[in-house]
């Protein structure tokens, strides 16, 4: 979805979805200059979750936007790490909670091999512990409660 404004680059406007049953809902109020930063950088997501639903979603939601992104998405979190080791990612969405290696343990091994690369982690609901814990990881740059929302890519994909 692309939207321009003749009337003035930086006024804020809002972005109105009509959805199957005619109700208007208001995405999100952003400016034109939001939207042609997240057009122009082509961005690397890696995306950590080993629910392939969350997956599915993401890759939707990203068609939808049609933004310059190219995503990766791994739900085994070894693959994951190995694939950073030998490839450039802008942001990885972490999932914090997955069974085979949580979020944390995925950190300590990015630290160890020297992976150095913006994290946002990946919840359904944030814990006060986990904030805290995040202070330790100086990769760390944000939550995102599941699931993201299209203002929600455009809002850290803008930054």
């Amino acid at each position: 979805m692309i939207l321009k404004s003749d009337v003035n680059y930086f006024l804020p406007f809002k972005i109105i979805q009509k959805t199957r049953n005619s109700e208007r809902r208001e995405l999100k109020i952003i400016n034109q200059k939001t939207i042609s930063q997240v057009e122009k950088k082509k961005r690397t997501i890696v995306f950590v979750d080993d629910d392939k639903v969350q997956h599915m979603i993401n890759k939707r939601i990203l068609k939808k936007l049609n933004l310059e992104v190219e995503p990766f998405f791994f739900d085994k979190p070894y693959q994951a790490i190995e694939w950073l080791s030998m490839n450039h990612a802008d942001v990885v969405l972490l999932d914090i909670n997955m069974p085979e290696m949580d979020g944390w343990k995925f950190l300590n091994h990015l630290e160890k091999k020297g992976i150095h690369v913006n994290i946002k982690m990946v919840t359904a609901s944030v814990d006060p512990v986990d904030l805290r814990r995040s202070k330790e990881y100086n990769q760390i740059s944000g939550f995102l409660i599941k699931p993201l929302k299209e203002d929600t890519y455009l809002e850290f994909l803008g930054d």
